[in-house]
């Protein structure tokens, strides 16, 4: 008899496990599929001040215009991708080129005393430079999201579960340069 409750109690334990997993990777999915869009809206808005800024300084800034030709270009680029998230890793590689730039630019346009001394250059700055803070929180929040994700898949029960849920990782976390 005692056997036989043990027996039942290890079912029901391995039952309740895979109940969990299975619960627990539709919650992190759809959990990473919100924290990406909040990534993505900041990164969009990222963008729009980024432009703005571009076309308000082009004049004073007449000696970066490669600079200002390089982020067009790979702001176009970010834009032309597709617009499913199933596969990033385009997407953050062309957002990481652009971080970089995006430094250099924020590095000399704060060097520039033409644009100190404009209100609406300053402006346009100081929205570029907000909308570059606010980035890392969403971010953060997506990757821890994604690493608890992953560990999820790759437990046991996961490893079981995913590929009969048609349940895969091919979402990458999002680095951003210093």
């Amino acid at each position: 008899m005692i056997i036989i409750i043990m027996f039942l109690v290890i079912i029901l334990i391995i039952g309740i496990l895979f109940y969990g997993t299975y619960f627990g990777l539709l919650t992190y999915k759809d959990l990473i599929l919100k924290k990406l869009a909040a990534v993505d809206a900041r990164l969009m808005g990222r963008q729009k001040s980024v432009l703005v800024f571009l076309d308000a300084a082009q004049e004073t800034m007449q000696s970066e215009e490669e600079l200002f030709y390089t982020i067009r270009k790979i702001i176009t680029e970010i834009n032309e991708l597709p617009k499913r998230w199933n596969n990033n890793e385009d997407r953050f590689k062309l957002e990481n080129q652009l971080d970089v730039e995006l430094n250099t630019l924020f590095n000399t346009a704060l060097k520039n005393q033409n644009i100190k001394s404009n209100v609406y250059l300053s402006k346009y700055l100081q929205d570029f430079i907000d909308s570059q803070l606010i980035l890392p929180s969403a971010v953060k929040e997506f990757n821890e999201t994604l690493r608890a994700y992953k560990n999820l898949i790759n437990s046991p029960i996961g490893q079981i579960l995913a590929p009969k849920m048609h349940i895969n990782c091919s979402f990458v976390e999002y680095y951003i340069p210093e």
